[in-house]
């Protein structure tokens, strides 16, 4: 039942392979926690973090708010031959 697939009902599967993980500690005398320490020591342990970088948007120049300024205040009220409501 167990693989490197992932079927429909993949926890059936993750309690059974727990199940005999159980099964095998408790034969050779071990717990579980003991048995992932030893795991540990053998392959090693991968740890990673993450930095979150936040930066401030910077302000708009002088010039760019007046044209945005003036660009609002100039609309027409047409777009093209359709007259607009805004």
């Amino acid at each position: 039942m167990t693989g490197d697939f992932v079927r429909d009902k993949d926890s059936c599967g993750s309690i059974l392979l727990a199940a005999e993980i159980g099964a095998w500690c408790k034969a050779n005398g071990k717990t579980i926690y003991e048995y992932l320490i030893d795991i540990y020591k053998d392959l090693g342990l991968y740890s990673e973090g993450l930095i979150n970088i936040v930066k401030k948007r910077p302000t708009r120049s002088r010039r760019n708010q007046t044209n945005d300024d003036g660009f609002s205040k100039q609309t027409s009220g047409t777009i093209g031959q359709f007259k607009s409501d805004f």
